[in-house]
């Protein structure tokens, strides 16, 4: 009830807006459309400009705007001819314009691009504004561009939401993987940065169906773009070496990227793996993405970069290559190759707490990781305005192994994770016409593989295994192979303002688990529980998806009916649930730079193979699985609420947003915590819930005069859920803000500046605990010294706080010299790092029943000579 009343009053919300389209052609003395005419709406008494357009090929104009105001005018412009003026009133919905010529004789002309240009749907940046002499990838530029920033882990957010595809001269090379794209393309091969709002990947889609997601595309100076960098680097305390080849060859018909990297200053080369695309489907699709169902116990992540705190060794290679074969039809090949190692040193204190007693539970941890994967991708696409068909041929393998040591309260462990991993996957969707329809087909299979093993030295559940005896060791086995697949088809077709998409199709899921847990006595192995089960999920779907859509309004509703059938002979499971599963998005152009948008859902999931098993599984050394065999439903409704503003003229980007989320479970897990820090967790049929509320708040502005963008954001959080500690029910709430603010600043030809601060808060209670509010705060400080055309000095300040009892205060200070040779395109770069010598970083969380203190060795002071060729 409470969604759906967040649905009406999104409604009413909508309706409450009274916009009147008004529309206009531009044409000459002789009747022919100007194109690019600066059209302008203002304010008659203080000529504020209310909205803006540029005239499309036919000449025409476009604006949502309110003539029950008083005191609009219309203005239009547009070289060569004289301008043109009108008081608007009520009456005026559609303006026919014929501009007269002006001759005039100028001076002096001088041309200056705007930093920002809005035409339809588009955003186009202008490179050349936004960069500055230290700038040297496109990653570097985008990160000053309003409405635009690149999270932590390479993904690229506008207004706040991720992006759907990356595009290099409208070309979709990298496939979602575009984080190694985005730190290798130098900036001085990039014209212009556009972002393609509402943007429709599928051009004979474009038309019929709309979409609320944004894509990027990066638009190049040439239109072949011969480039790329060497860069090497050596320096000591202790030794450190980088070595880096990345040449590219991009155009509209041809595009290659490749890369072999190596380093071991920090720089985590497995990040350039993130696949950052994501399905806008809300039909059934398998989760096939790797798992350690076994690990090794390790340290949060800290809020800093790795290159603080990472010992790594790590190899990276890549190899990308797009061809046209002809027209609208291009064969994509993807591979990635990465041989890792990385040390991982710190402590870290866990704090748990009930209405009776406190339990701290500390850890000395010393973890060695081998990373090693290789990742293939096959596409074949044809992408036109008269048919679409794309086939996808993909092939993950990972062989990772892991070991580590712990020192806890009591004793000395040592532990071992094998983390094999093997996706095998192909996906094939097309979309041709018949008649005045589309006809529609998906299709995708795949199989998952894995056998991982987790050994522990000496044993901690004694409750458990051995009647109670210490044991030298416990061995967790596990295997789970899956095969899935996923049909539908259906048509597209418009009637009247109308565009509907049913659709039907099946889902089969063959799940199967296997797990043995074998103990050791004098080397003699003893077998403690076994578990052998399957799991299989056919599902057949009917859904509709209708949608309209004009100047104004774009509403669209998805109507799927599931009827699943899963069952599991080991555990006599059989459940044939029959669910609707609603979807609806609206979105209200309230003005040019004004917009609205709403979204409700309802949706079902339920449990896979990995949450029936009845026997115990050793997920890691001190926290130890058991389940009851009831198959876990959980039922999640959904609706946000989102005002967006977008002011390309002054610069001015902004959106606030509201969600309300709750999901409604049948189990509910009992976390066990034993005075030696061990956790078993039980599952219990018991109805439960959680509820999380978000509010947030972004703004971005672009100042011309002084060159700098300002970017500012605000959240806060409240997430409720049912929990049980140590056989106690009890809710608890974690309540969270986040306060940031982002400045770049040219302050003048010799100087910029970059200042970034970032203000989190966290409590976690309930109604007999309380933990202490965590507070973490973070600054930065970055200065550039431009000495000469050819060099520059760098001075990087960063300050970490929170409030621990300490007080802990942690202070990071670097400095790097560049000079860049007049004659050749070489760039020599002097670092120093950690020039203060901090050793060590505490950081402190809150987490879903306990609170976790981590500290974390930091590398030592270090010196680093690096020597940058482009090519």
């Amino acid at each position: 009830m409470k969604v759906w009343s967040f649905i009406i009053l999104g409604l009413v919300c909508f309706v409450s807006f009274s916009q009147i389209q008004l529309t206009g052609t531009v044409k000459d003395n002789s009747g022919n459309p100007l194109v690019g005419a600066v059209t302008t709406i203002k304010n008659t008494n203080s000529q504020a400009i209310i909205a803006y357009a540029i005239t499309d090929e036919l000449g025409g104009f476009s604006f949502q705007i309110n003539l029950e105001k008083e005191g609009l005018e219309i203005e239009i412009q547009s070289l060569g001819f004289k301008k043109w003026k009108k008081v608007l009133s009520k009456k005026n919905t559609h303006l026919d314009i014929v501009l007269q010529e002006s001759v005039e004789q100028l001076k002096e002309v001088f041309l200056k691009s705007d930093p920002i240009r809005k035409r339809g749907d588009t955003i186009a940046y202008n490179v050349s504004t936004f960069k500055n002499q230290s700038d040297r990838t496109i990653a570097d530029v985008i990160e000053k561009m309003p409405g635009l920033s690149i999270l932590p882990s390479g993904q690229i957010t506008y207004m706040g939401e991720p992006i759907e595809k990356y595009y290099i001269e409208g070309l979709d090379l990298m496939e979602g993987k575009y984080k190694l794209a985005n730190e290798s393309i130098s900036v001085e091969d990039v014209a212009r940065v556009e972002i393609l709002e509402n943007h429709q990947p599928i051009k004979v889609l474009d038309s019929l169906v709309g979409s609320q997601r944004t894509s990027i595309n990066i638009k190049l100076k040439n239109n072949v773009s011969l480039s790329g960098k060497v860069e090497g680097g050596i320096g000591f305390s202790p030794g450190l070496l980088k070595t880096e080849i990345t040449p590219f060859l991009l155009s509209k018909k041809r595009q290659t990227f490749t890369s072999y990297q190596y380093n071991n200053i920090g720089e985590d080369l497995s990040s350039y793996n993130s696949d950052f695309s994501s399905s806008q489907s809300n039909l059934p699709i398998f989760d096939d993405s790797k798992r350690n169902f076994l690990k090794i116990q390790q340290l949060q992540n800290p809020p800093f970069s790795n290159e603080r705190w990472l010992n790594n060794r790590d190899h990276f290679g890549s190899a990308n290559h797009l061809e046209r074969l002809k027209k609208g039809l291009d064969l994509k090949v993807n591979l990635s190759y990465l041989n890792g190692t990385r040390k991982e040193n710190g402590f870290q204190e866990s704090i748990y707490k009930n209405a009776s007693n406190n339990l701290n539970y500390f850890e000395s941890i010393e973890n060695t990781f081998r990373l090693h994967s290789l990742n293939t991708k096959i596409t074949l696409e044809k992408n036109v305005k008269k048919n679409y068909f794309k086939n996808v041929f993909s092939s993950n393998n990972y062989w990772d192994k892991n070991h580590g040591f712990i020192k806890n309260n009591i004793t000395s462990i040592s532990q071992q994770a094998l983390n094999p991993f093997w996706n095998l996957k192909n996906q094939f969707h097309i979309l041709k016409p018949m008649g005045k329809q589309l006809l529609e087909f998906n299709s995708s299979v795949g199989y998952v593989n894995t056998s991982q093993e987790l050994m522990v030295t000496p044993g901690v559940f004694i409750d458990y295994f051995n009647n109670g005896e210490n044991y030298e060791r416990t061995h967790q086995f596990l295997n789970y192979h899956t095969f899935y697949t996923h049909n539908s088809i259906g048509f597209t077709k418009r009637i009247g303002v109308f565009t509907i998409v049913p659709t039907a199709g099946f889902s089969f899921i063959k799940e199967e688990f296997e797990s043995d847990i074998m103990t050791g006595i004098n080397n003699n192995p003893l077998t403690e529980t076994t578990n052998d089960y399957g799991l299989r999920s056919f599902t057949t779907f009917l859904t509709n998806k209708f949608e309209y859509k004009d100047n104004i309004w774009r509403i669209t509703l998805r109507t799927p009916l599931f009827l699943r059938n899963i069952e599991s002979p080991e555990y006599n499971i059989a459940s044939k649930p029959l669910t609707f599963e609603p979807d609806l998005f609206l979105s209200k152009k309230l003005t040019p730079f004004w917009e609205t948008q709403f979204s409700g859902q309802i949706s079902n999931s339920f449990g896979e193979a990995e949450n029936l098993h009845r026997g115990l599984i050793l997920e890691n050394y001190r926290s130890l699985t058991s389940n009851e065999p009831i198959l876990r439903k959980q039922i999640q409704h959904r609706g946000s609420l989102a005002l967006r503003y977008r002011n390309s003229l002054k610069g001015l980007f902004g959106s606030v947003s509201i969600s309300l989320t709750k999901i409604k479970n049948n189990l509910l897990f009992d976390y066990r915590v034993s005075s030696n820090g061990a956790i078993t967790i039980f599952s219990l049929e018991q109805d439960n819930n959680q509820v999380q509320n978000n509010m947030a708040l972004n703004l971005s502005k672009y100042i011309d005069d002084w060159k700098t963008t300002l970017t500012g954001s605000s959240s806060f959080f409240v997430f409720k859920r049912d929990q049980i500690v140590n056989n106690v029910f009890d809710k608890y709430k974690t309540i969270g803000k986040q306060f940031a603010f982002k400045a770049d600043i040219e302050a003048n030809k010799w100087l910029t500046i970059g200042l970034n601060t970032q203000l989190k808060t966290s409590q976690l209670k309930s109604k007999d605990v309380s933990f202490e509010r965590v507070k973490n705060w973070s600054n930065s400080l970055s200065a550039f010294f431009y000495l000469s055309k050819r060099q520059f000095l760098n001075a990087d300040f960063e300050h970490f706080y929170n409030n621990l009892q300490s007080n802990q205060n942690t202070v990071f200070l670097n400095i790097q010299y560049q000079y860049s040779f007049k004659k050749h395109p070489i760039d020599v770069k002097l670092s120093w790092n950690n020039i203060l010598n901090t050793k060590s970083y505490i950081n402190m969380q809150n987490n879903e029943y306990y609170s976790l203190q981590s500290s974390y060795i930091i590398r030592p002071s270090q010196v680093f000579l690096t020597l940058l060729f482009t090519l």
